[in-house]
Formats: C-alpha cells, structure tokens, sequence
C-alpha cells in the first residue's frame, strides 16, 4: 500500500501533516521521531546504519546479543534509491530485506 499523506501527532497536538517525501525530506517532526527512536542513524552523508537498541526492538532479533547484533548491523549495506528504481523483482532469488530511513515504495506484482 502506498499511503500518500501522514498525519502525525505529538501529545496530542497535530506535529507533521503533508506527502510522506515532503515530510521526511524537510526533516522535521515525524523525521525526528523515526531517529529518535533508534532503529536507523545516518551519517553526515546521508548513509543510513541500523542500530543495535533498533535491532533489539525486532522481535526476530530481541534475544541475540550485542556482538551478534554488532555483526549482523555491518552486513546492512546503505543504498540510495530514486523514484521509479526497482529493489526486488517478483520471482527472483533473494537474500536481502529493505528497510527504509526515508521515502516510500510501491508494490507491483508482475
């Protein structure tokens, strides 16, 4: 599903409101709270790293511990996609999972 625009609140005060690119482009409240939340930390030029605490949070990961976590975080490759890029091909083997720090993605069943 592709979900056009995002209404985020805070306290129960409406923080962020606009197209999910527009919002997470400008960086500004619902940016903040995805960050702040430790899943994904970005470097000054824009890679973005999954953390250990963020890791943790994933049912599938909870029980490992950090030297595992550490290791299984560096084999996480950071990748820039534009618009109209294809990730993954249905019917194509594959041995990633996508996480994204910004933007979205539509699905297309071939």
């Amino acid at each position: 599903r592709k979900f056009d625009y995002v209404l985020f609140m805070d306290n129960r005060t409406v923080a962020d409101f606009g197209p999910i690119n527009e919002l997470m482009e400008a960086r500004g409240p619902l940016w903040q709270f995805i960050f702040r939340s430790a899943l994904v930390s970005t470097d000054s030029a824009g890679h973005a790293s999954l953390t250990n605490a963020g890791l943790k949070r994933l049912p599938v990961f909870s029980k490992l511990p950090d030297e595992m976590l550490t290791e299984l975080g560096g084999r996480f490759l950071s990748r820039i996609v534009q618009k109209g890029d294809v990730i993954f091909r249905q019917g194509e083997r594959n041995d990633a999972v996508a996480v994204f720090a910004s933007g979205s993605a539509e699905e297309y069943l071939e």
